[in-house]
């Protein structure tokens, strides 16, 4: 297979996107440097034909032998690696004319919408192509793509459809946000994917529609059919939420309650409310079944014909438009009776997917698409061959495709989502014929129904109940308690790693069973790289620390990362608990956390119980290090027995109370972390300090300066300033922080009048200035 060359260029050029996108190539030098190497490539290409002509008969056929199979491939592939760089460097270039560069203002807009309208209840997205910016200076032509939302705005948008010209008043051009946080969603990065750099939200009244634009004719005619086939679908189907799950399955609806999409989620059968691959399998398998008298090359007609159908009526969205292609390229090699190689068929389907969109390449939707059919090629054959003989092929095939494609899923899925499903093999074995079943049906209830609507009733109602049994069956298998684990510590080398023991041991069978005792040491080599190499290699020091403040709405909230790879994690204020399934949770997945070592709480426990049982339910905790200022009530109490409960079920391995000037951690790296009291934490390490407080209030803060104690840090950590002059200047000369985060308070809140001539502002301080970060306004701060 790796001996192909297009495999080989197609690995040379993904292997320069990677580099385009993770080092600093210029793009000019990247493609200047390509031209060169081409250059030189069809030099030592045509040097051997003159050669021939000299009058050194021995030594050149050698050379020339030489550079046809070393040097000539070497510098072939290299220079598609360098075209990969280059090319993925100026899809990410930005036009001079893009809508992007009138950001930030508000004008009048004129665009074309290039996309159906996606409407849902409370909010609507088109998706338009910017032409025309209207100001008081005059008109401009602009290009690029415009991410439009409008709130609230269901029946009014309806009128818009694809092709259509508008235009927008007072359209107020910005950005797409950033993550206020790691690990949450990437909305800026995943619109610059698809070239769009510019957002308007807009009222329903400030769209008109003034014309039609340029649109293709095709297209338009497959939004319209969909329409109509949506409106047979409901016409034939009664009742909820069935239709909404037909509608997914054969047409792509992406708005999904969470009630529908947890329990498929759950089970690892998400992939049949989302138009894809196996979608386009169930079609070739109803041609094939349906056509039994035709011969192979009509039945490979209609197959293409088909699948180019139903990915336009879908919308030709990434996921169908990627596995059309590949199946596509594979029946047309039958098709023109060329030896046709699943295998190469994959691999011209990646290049012309990344010459059109190399941003693709880094989606975990493309990479789980060529994954699992690679997946399913080397695997599956060697799963039916195993199985008993007795089984019918066709069951093989069910049995062996399913759990091909899940082991080469699962890491895939763990490291982009952080969750696997145990049950996935036998939820897939079990439900996916039943799904293929009612897609099936579904496509012969639309045919008759647009033709006869009793008939289509009739088998609208066998896929009402098909649906009802399969969704029914979901939620089933989803309430067992292992079909949904978490998986917050799946790092980069564990993906690595697998994906090389499984090649290993599926592509290289016949040297396997020849070599079994190199192949041994090569597994255990693999396995010493996975689990101790990455920690002996490391070298510890005391520097090599790091703090994340994370911008919470409902609290406070910092990570602690150590030189030893420990972690603590200091939660503080309100109970965030809401915070904890929003932003805690993502952001301990996006470092690979699965165990929190050390849980500081800044407030007697009683007041985090929810936040506790939130992070009990997705992460392993170590010790709970508490401040018990509340430890006679009757809530404290309760908590405390629920604490020695949950001891015992094993959720946590550890729990004390922190006392005044008690020394929590003190580590041979030289770091030590220490209670001061009233929930005030000091971090030390590397000759850098932090004192935390983020729960103090303006009265707590000032009875803490009373005592004469040593409160010197280089940051300091609070939820805001305090608002009397005297403190604040107390709070200075005592600390001597350099630097201050304010977690809760924003910079329009914090600019009391009194503050104005305080050192925080700079003016004339010199060496006493200090430092102000706000949280709120710049979201989660990253020291180390």
């Amino acid at each position: 297979m790796l001996a192909e060359p297009l495999i080989q260029i197609v690995l040379a050029f993904i292997v320069g996107i990677v580099i385009g996108n993770y080092l600093p190539l210029s793009s000019f030098f990247a493609l200047y440097s390509t031209i060169i190497l081409l250059f030189f490539l069809a030099l030592l290409l045509f040097l051997p034909c003159s050669a021939r002509l000299s009058a050194s008969p021995i030594s050149e056929p050698k050379r020339f032998a030489l550079q046809r199979k070393y040097i000539s491939p070497t510098l072939l592939l290299f220079a598609f690696l360098l075209f990969g760089a280059a090319h993925l460097q100026n899809y990410r270039s930005i036009s001079c004319f893009d809508i992007s560069r009138f950001i930030p203002g508000e004008y009048s807009l004129v665009g074309t919408i290039i996309e159906e309208p996606e409407i849902n209840k409370f909010k609507t997205k088109l998706i338009l192509r910017a032409e025309t910016v209207l100001s008081e200076k005059g008109k401009k032509k602009v290009t690029g793509k415009v991410w439009v939302s409008a709130k609230y705005s269901r029946d009014e948008i309806k009128k818009f459809h694809y092709g259509d010209k508008i235009k927008i008043r007072n359209a107020n051009l910005s950005q797409p946000p950033s993550p206020a946080n790691p690990g949450e969603f990437d909305f800026r990065n995943w619109l610059s994917g698809q070239k769009i750099y510019t957002i308007v939200t807009v009222k329903p009244s400030d769209l008109k529609k003034i014309g039609s634009g340029r649109s293709n004719s095709l297209l338009k005619y497959s939004y319209f059919l969909k329409a109509k086939i949506e409106k047979i679908i409901e016409r034939s189907i009664v009742g909820e939420p069935e239709i909404s799950i037909i509608k997914a399955m054969v047409l792509g609806q992406s708005e999904l309650p969470d009630f529908i999409r947890k329990p498929f989620l759950k089970t690892g059968i998400f992939h049949v409310l989302v138009v894809s691959g196996l979608h386009v399998g169930f079609i070739v398998i109803f041609i094939a079944l349906f056509t039994p008298f035709l011969s192979s090359r009509w039945k490979e007609g209609f197959a293409i014909a088909a699948i180019i159908f139903y990915c336009l009526i879908t919308g030709a969205k990434p996921p169908v438009f990627r596995a059309s292609l590949m199946v596509i390229i594979y029946l047309l090699g039958r098709l023109l009776n060329r030896e046709s190689s699943s295998y190469l068929a994959i691999a011209l389907a990646a290049l012309i997917l990344l010459l059109f969109n190399p941003e693709q390449l880094f989606a975990p939707g493309f990479q789980l698409s060529f994954i699992v059919t690679l997946g399913i090629l080397l695997l599956a054959p060697v799963l039916i061959g195993k199985l008993p003989e007795r089984i019918p092929l066709f069951l093989k095939g069910a049995i062996a495709v399913p759990i091909a494609a899940q082991l080469t899923a699962w890491p895939l899925v763990a490291f982009h989502f952080h969750y696997f499903s145990p049950l996935a093999i036998f939820t897939n074995i079990l439900l996916i014929p039943l799904a293929g079943l009612d897609v099936g049906l579904s496509f012969l209830t639309i045919f008759f129904g647009s033709v006869f609507a009793n008939i289509g009733a009739i088998f609208g109602a066998s896929v009402y109940l098909l649906t009802a049994i399969l969704f029914k069956l979901t939620k089933l298998f989803a309430q067992l308690p292992l079909a949904y684990q978490e998986i917050g510590g799946f790092s980069l080398r564990y993906l690595f790693s697998y994906y090389a023991i499984f090649i290993l041991l599926f592509n290289f069978t016949e040297q396997i069973k020849r070599e079994r005792a190199k192949v041994l040491c090569l597994s255990l080599l693999l396995l010493f790289n996975l689990f101790f190499w990455p920690k002996a290699a490391t070298k510890m020091r005391a520097q090599d620390f790091a703090v994340t403040v994370l911008k919470v709405p409902d609290g406070n909230c910092l990570f602690l990362q150590f030189p030893d790879k420990k972690n603590g994690l200091i939660i503080g204020d309100e109970d965030n608990y809401r915070s904890v399934e929003k932003i805690i949770k993502p952001f301990l997945f996006s470092q690979s956390v699965g165990t929190i070592d050390y849980l500081f709480l800044d407030q007697s426990g009683d007041n985090h119980l929810g936040s506790l049982l939130q992070l009990s339910r997705h992460f392993k905790i170590r010790q709970i290090i508490d401040v018990p200022e509340a430890s006679t009530s009757i809530t404290y109490k309760n908590f405390s027995d629920k604490i020695t409960l949950l001891s015992r079920k094993k959720y946590f391995l550890g729990y004390q109370k922190a006392r005044e000037n008690q020394v929590l951690i003190r580590s041979d790296l030289g770091y030590w972390l220490e209670s001061l009291g009233s929930g005030v934490y000091r971090l030390t390490c590397g000759g850098k300090s932090f004192l935390i407080g983020m729960s103090l209030t303006e009265d707590s803060l000032s009875k803490l300066l009373s005592l004469k104690k040593d409160y010197s840090t280089s940051t300091l950590i609070l939820p805001a300033l305090p608002r009397k002059k005297k403190t604040l200047n107390q709070l200075i000369r005592r600390t001597k922080a350099t630097e201050i985060l304010l977690t809760r308070s924003t910079r329009k809140e914090t600019l009391h009048p009194h503050l104005i001539s305080s050192p925080l502002e700079g003016e004339d301080e010199g060496e006493g200035e200090v430092k102000v970060i706000f949280v709120q306004n710049q979201g989660a701060i990253h020291l180390e």
